[in-house]
């Protein structure tokens, strides 16, 4: 079996180890379910997983002891991990991974290797207004920006190494100011559109980049 679909199933309580020893499976989708916890351990044995949906209430079991230190659980592969309502903290794990945390205010980790880490997703005409945080760690990570879906904060951007792609815009549309020991990038609001309002207000804010200066951005750290 390489799809697993348990979308807007009866399935509750936790979710069974037993899909664990399904070698084959590459495609698990589990939204709109009573299932909550943790992934089990034997999810990590799954080396052809590709892509996971998760509901709010399950996560990739990364349990935070307090505010500094985690222990963090995570498929080794390269994966595609989408979360869903809700606040999500999500592990990629070891490999070039394809992270989204859609709505809600989540925390995505890309882990070794060169991963895309979007925390602006759009679907349809619904954008993703939370405030995520991400991290690339060890890689050349791409991060994804929209204007008019909430901004982000990339923790540890390495400019000339990590990239970030624009989504509908231009890197000459965009203020890089510096911001206390941050930078933030911003949509010069002459450019903003009348969608990318938020309840008629300019949604200029793309994002926020802690211990960087302005003067260490340059249009080669940026593509369309």
């Amino acid at each position: 079996m390489q799809i697993l679909d348990l979308n807007s199933t009866s399935l509750r309580g936790t979710l069974p180890s037993e899909y664990g020893s399904l070698s084959n499976l590459q495609y698990l989708y589990l939204t709109d379910t009573d299932v909550s916890g943790t992934l089990p351990s034997e999810y990590g044995d799954l080396s052809d997983m590709r892509y996971i949906e998760l509901d709010n209430e399950l996560k990739l079991g990364i349990k935070y002891h307090d505010d500094t230190t985690f222990a963090r659980y995570s498929l080794e592969g390269n994966e595609r991990i989408y979360g869903n309502v809700g606040n999500e903290r999500i592990d990629g794990g070891a490999g070039d991974d394809t992270l989204s945390g859609r709505d809600g205010d989540d925390i995505l980790y890309g882990g070794p290797g060169d991963d895309i880490i979007d925390g602006t997703h759009v679907n349809g005409h619904e954008r993703n207004m939370g405030l995520d945080t991400l991290y690339g760690n060890e890689g050349a990570d791409t991060f994804v920006l929209r204007s008019g879906a909430g901004h982000v904060t990339i923790s540890d951007f390495d400019p000339g190494t990590d990239l970030i792609k624009l989504r509908s815009m231009d890197f000459d549309e965009l203020e890089i100011t510096k911001m206390g020991n941050s930078t933030q990038i911003a949509i010069d609001t002459k450019h903003l559109r009348t969608e990318w309002q938020v309840d008629g207000a300019p949604d200029d804010l793309l994002a926020i980049l802690p211990g960087i200066e302005p003067g260490e951005l340059t249009a080669g750290d940026f593509f369309r």
